[in-house]
């Protein structure tokens, strides 16, 4: 740690953890916790040693705020993934409705998509489709 938040020096980190395609912030710890446990205890014995870290690259870090009204509603304009991931956020819980659409002129909230085919809409987007494969209709105009 240091006077600002995540920008410390790295002790110890672990990528690669599996995690299912989409999954809720109650179900999360359950698959990071035994990480978790085993990352920080490293971590404490290296910091009792003496180890200081690594300093993190600055041009790697990436921020994502808090979720606004704007970020609820899909910009058809966007990258498939960005898309896709869009809708995992909100499924994942963000603390605001969304994400909403118009698809086929009526309005609805995307609950879950995929980048592969399956069933649900087709949506061709700039750098290929995605398909919707669960919506709700919404009963007015999202923000």
């Amino acid at each position: 740690m240091d006077e600002r938040i995540d920008t410390g020096s790295i002790i110890v980190q672990h990528d690669g953890i599996p995690l299912p395609e989409y999954v809720r912030f109650d179900e999360l710890w359950h698959d990071v916790a035994p990480t978790i446990r085993a990352l920080v205890a490293e971590a404490a014995t290296l910091a009792a040693d003496g180890y200081g870290g690594v300093p993190q690259d600055e041009n790697k870090a990436t921020y994502a705020g808090m979720f606004t009204a704007e970020d609820s509603t899909i910009n058809w304009s966007w990258p498939s993934h960005d898309v896709h991931n869009l809708v995992r956020a909100f499924h994942f819980g963000t603390g605001i409705p969304g994400p909403f659409a118009t698809i086929d002129g009526e309005h609805v909230r995307v609950l879950r998509t995929r980048l592969t085919p399956g069933s649900g809409t087709r949506v061709e987007l700039p750098d290929g489709p995605l398909w919707i494969e669960e919506a709700e209709p919404v009963a007015q105009r999202f923000p």
